[in-house]
């Protein structure tokens, strides 16, 4: 049994510490601004870790810190640490760090500029490894790419109607089919106005079933865009609910399917046509 009196010792804190930065990939470090030998840089551990090198084989003079700086970042991060040491505001930046073995890592580091026992100012900071982050941004914003082009070859894009803003959100996509400014934020009434006429009653019927008693639907209907153009478009629309099983809204998407219904009507005409010239052949082969 542990006693409430218990305090650990200052190398039980020690240990402590090192394995929180272990665990939450966060080092230390301090830059000596002032010493008469010149700027120079003290590490922890984790700090080595994240940088790839030995914490026995640390070198401690400042260019051989500058030389972890990736090139295209080196002048910002100088730059930062500079206005931090002349106490011009706290340090807090992202950039990348190499590796001698060339593997790049992405940094978040934090510093503030404080003073030594002897007065000599010290800037202060932690740094923290945040490669997976940033990596599962960059795919995010990979994919997020990779949909916005085949939103734009398809014509397919999705909207959301949310019963506490009132408010319709559309994507890029639906926006470039109505031909309106993107990030364009409708009523459902106005939404509902860009419907041709004679869809309009048939359309706020789905709409309000949906949103009242969770009805989805799918439907093909006409639009007339803001620059008068007709559209036809595949609309679908299905409940959101929330835990408690509430109706908060709608999700759907959009398509534009002009190029379909040309395709079917011209199809309609050529058959049409193919049946009036076989009629017309047999009724010559009969008389």
């Amino acid at each position: 049994m542990v006693s409430a009196n218990f305090s650990p010792s200052i190398e039980q804190l020690h240990d402590r510490l090192r394995t929180v930065q272990r665990i939450a990939h966060i080092g230390f470090w301090e830059i000596h601004v002032d010493a008469v030998e010149g700027r120079y840089i003290t590490w922890s551990e984790e700090t080595c870790v994240i940088l790839g090198i030995r914490h026995d084989d640390l070198q401690h003079g400042f260019d051989s810190f500058v030389s972890f700086l990736h090139p295209g970042d080196r002048e910002r991060v100088l730059y930062a640490i500079d206005r931090a040491a002349r106490n011009e505001g706290p340090l807090d930046i992202e950039c990348r760090m190499k590796r001698h073995t060339g593997e790049v890592r992405y940094v978040h580091s934090r510093g503030d500029l404080i003073h030594g026992n002897d007065g000599q100012a010290i800037l202060f900071g932690t740094v923290q490894d945040i490669t997976d982050r940033i990596m599962r941004q960059h795919e995010a914003e990979k994919n997020a790419l990779l949909l916005q082009i085949a939103s734009r070859i398809s014509h397919l894009g999705g909207w959301k109607f949310d019963v506490g803003t009132g408010h319709v959100i559309w994507s890029d996509e639906v926006c470039r089919i109505h031909e309106v400014p993107c990030n364009t934020s409708p009523t459902p009434q106005e939404a509902i106005n860009f419907y041709a006429p004679k869809w309009r009653q048939k359309i706020q019927a789905r709409f309000d079933a949906c949103i009242k008693n969770g009805v989805p639907y799918d439907e093909e209907l006409q639009i007339i865009t803001v620059t008068g153009r007709t559209v036809w478009v595949r609309a679908i629309g299905e409940p959101v609910r929330d835990v408690e099983n509430v109706i908060t809204g709608i999700q759907g998407a959009f398509q534009d399917i002009s190029e379909r219904k040309r395709t079917e009507e011209n199809a309609q005409l050529l058959e049409q046509r193919m049946t009036t010239t076989l009629d017309s052949i047999t009724d010559a082969f009969y008389t």
